[in-house]
């Protein structure tokens, strides 16, 4: 991703998990651009909680938490 990223919290209360995304993409219009942004959402679901040495559990996927809020600037433009 560049000089770009994400950071990933998550956590559990009673018997719900919590996941919050904080991600800042590249910008621009172009088709490219947009490709790149989609891949980085793609890359930070698939492996946001992987550790440095490569281990992953899969109960930590962004995906596979009760709750998902994702912020930041994706920069999308409307």
């Amino acid at each position: 991703m560049g000089n770009k990223g994400a950071v990933l919290l998550r956590f559990i209360i009673d018997d719900s998990s919590f996941c919050f995304v904080g991600c800042h993409f590249e910008s621009g219009n172009g088709q490219t651009e947009i490709k790149r942004r989609e891949e980085s959402m793609a890359s930070i679901y698939e492996n946001g909680f992987i550790n440095e040495r490569g281990t992953y559990q899969a109960h930590y996927s962004v995906a596979n938490h009760d709750f998902v809020t994702i912020l930041g600037d994706v920069n999308y433009r409307i």
